[in-house]
C-alpha cells in the first residue's frame, strides 16, 4: 500500500482536509512539490468523499498540491470516480476508459464509453466533460441523456 497525505483533490472543503491515500499493486510516488506519480494494478485513491478506482493512475502535483489525476481502465473494467461535490447534493458517479480530473480547473473529462450520473441527470457518450463549479455537462460522440422533470416552481 502506498500512501501520500499532502495533496488536495476535492470539491467539498472538508475533503481537502482529509489525507489522500493510495493502494496499488505497484507504483512510483514523487514526493517533490512539482512531480508526477504513477500507480498501476488495482489502484484505489481516496480522500474524503472522493474515490477513484483504476488499472493505472498518474498524479501530477504543482506547488505541493495535486493539479491533475488521470485514471485509465483495464481488463477488469473502466476507471471509476465517485465524489460528493456539494454538501447538499447527491454523489457524482462516473466511469470511462479514461478519467482526467483537472483539479485546478475543477473539471472532469471522461473519454471512451463515458457515463456520468448526478442527482439532476445521467449522461452517456464517447466524451463527457463535467465543469463541477458551473454544474455544466458537455456531452459528445453519441451523447445520451436522461433528465428528470424539474421540481422548481415559477
Amino acid at each position: 500500500m502506498l500512501a501520500l497525505a499532502a495533496a488536495s483533490v476535492s470539491a467539498l472543503p472538508e475533503d481537502a482536509d482529509q489525507p489522500l491515500s493510495f493502494q496499488a499493486d505497484k507504483g512510483a510516488v514523487d514526493l517533490n512539490s512539482n512531480g508526477e506519480s504513477k500507480l498501476s494494478g488495482s489502484v484505489v485513491v481516496e480522500q474524503g468523499t472522493l474515490r477513484i478506482t483504476a488499472h493505472e493512475l498518474t498524479l501530477t502535483s504543482q506547488d505541493g498540491k495535486l493539479a491533475r489525476a488521470v485514471a485509465t481502465g483495464g481488463p477488469d473494467g473502466p476507471a471509476r470516480l465517485r465524489q460528493q461535490v456539494h454538501a447538499d447534493e447527491p454523489f457524482v458517479d462516473a466511469n470511462a476508459q479514461t478519467i482526467d480530473y483537472r483539479v485546478s480547473d475543477v473539471r472532469i473529462e471522461l473519454r471512451g464509453d463515458a457515463f456520468l450520473s448526478k442527482g439532476d441527470g445521467e449522461f452517456g457518450g464517447g466524451v463527457i466533460v463535467y465543469h463541477v463549479e458551473d454544474n455544466l455537462v458537455e456531452c459528445g460522440a453519441g451523447c445520451r441523456a436522461v433528465l428528470p422533470p424539474s421540481t422548481e416552481s415559477d
